[in-house]
């Protein structure tokens, strides 16, 4: 799918070009960029053959992890989530679990064959290789372990994720207000002040919190004219319908297809990653899509496409990700996992997860943010293109992934 889904991106390559008059739609799609020239701007992550098996059992676990997160939402609200985030936290808390707790944990990550030391390996490389440096998008990955001052780290624990997740380890008072600050401080400085506040308070039964927080900016390889932008109807999933603004463009693009969706992906400018824009069909539902798109044969082809999709600002606090665990792997309880990262722990503790997400979607690109905290306490196409049109005026999914591995690094859900 990823290599065949490639091909269609090098084809959506085509959205740049002017659209200087009237009439709104032009009649003529602008054309394609030279694959070549794009491949040399294009840096794969060197994965190795178990890291590659280990990215496609871990792109599962994303999507099965926000079909979850969709299940459980409240109402018609949108949703956000970084699954990649998660994964980078959990990864950590794998290093801080007993035997039995980190076995039920990787069951439900999808990771069940590989050893800890791969785990740890895939994500220091994966880290690496979202981070390098890149005139064209920022992305940025933080870590830090925040842990009650009446407790002693286990220096292994530590080590291991200084060494391997270049995570900060700070002793602190959680029964002050300024470690409450201090938490907060460190989650906007690293998400570029996209999510300024992750707790509004901690108390001195908090054992510890471990925390992964990113960063994403990114702008389109080929921007959408906001001449072109328009209010248009919206239906959203309750039924309504509302004028939001429409962004378009006429350009020639890959349009992928399976039984229940169709979408598109739209390149960055730096190339490494993309945004993916998933449309269920009519009559089916979003849970079907995302089956659909995890199982289904794909069927791709280059169109002469009208594409319209809506500018929007979303952010989301989530707090089911345990239950979302729990639903993958009914044989996991998040909150009674053991760890030992601490030394002398009390016998009564409890886990939970908190992820706060942001995203902002326009004419020029894509900025995203997200800081989880895990807590504790007591092909070539040669034909013509055929004409196409795509509208997203109706509830839709979408992912922002690094291309070469295909990692979904933020999935979410437009209906609101």
């Amino acid at each position: 799918m990823r290599k065949y889904a490639f091909t269609l991106l090098l084809a959506a390559l085509t959205l740049s070009a002017c659209h200087d008059e009237e009439p709104l739609f032009p009649d003529n799609p602008e054309q394609n960029i030279d694959p070549d020239e794009a491949w040399t701007r294009f840096e794969a992550i060197g994965l190795t053959a178990t890291q590659q098996q280990m990215s496609r059992q871990l792109e599962s676990f994303s999507w099965d992890l926000f079909s979850q997160t969709y299940q459980l939402k409240r109402s018609e609200e949108n949703i956000l989530i970084s699954p990649f985030s998660l994964n980078v936290d959990l990864g950590m808390l794998l290093n801080g679990l007993d035997e039995a707790s980190a076995d039920k944990l990787r069951e439900t990550m999808k990771l069940q064959d590989y050893p800890l030391s791969d785990i740890n390996e895939y994500f220091r490389v994966m880290v690496e290789g979202l981070s390098q440096d890149d005139n064209h998008a920022v992305f940025k990955s933080a870590n830090s372990f925040w842990y009650n001052k009446d407790y002693k780290a286990v220096k292994s624990f530590t080590k291991t994720i200084g060494d391997i997740y270049k995570a900060e380890t700070k002793s602190v008072d959680f029964g002050k207000k300024s470690t409450v600050d201090a938490i907060n401080a460190w989650c906007s400085e690293k998400t570029n002040k996209r999510i300024p506040k992750l707790l509004d308070n901690t108390s001195n039964q908090d054992l510890f919190h471990l925390i992964n927080a990113l960063y994403f900016y990114g702008k389109w390889e080929a921007q959408f004219d906001k001449g072109l932008t328009k209010k248009e109807k919206f239906r959203y999933a309750d039924g309504s319908k509302k004028d939001v603004s429409m962004m378009y463009k006429h350009a020639e693009m890959g349009v992928t297809e399976t039984e229940a969706l169709e979408y598109i992906t739209l390149p960055f400018n730096s190339f490494s990653f993309s945004m993916s824009f998933y449309l269920p069909k009519d009559g089916y539902s979003i849970t079907e899509a995302i089956e659909s798109l995890k199982h289904d044969q794909k069927r791709g082809e280059l169109y002469d496409l009208q594409l319209w999709l809506p500018k929007f600002e979303s952010e989301y606090t989530i707090n089911t990700l345990p239950a979302a665990l729990n639903a993958i792997n009914p044989s996991l309880d998040f909150s009674s996992l053991g760890v030992n990262m601490l030394e002398k722990l009390p016998s009564q503790k409890g886990g939970d997860i908190l992820q706060k997400a942001y995203i902002k979607v326009d004419e020029e690109g894509v900025e995203a943010a997200a800081v989880t905290d895990i807590m504790w306490a007591g092909a070539d196409i040669h034909e013509p293109p055929q004409p196409r049109e795509l509208k997203f005026d109706r509830p839709f999914i979408y992912s922002i992934n690094e291309r070469s591995t295909g990692t979904p690094v933020f999935i979410g859900y437009y209906g609101k």
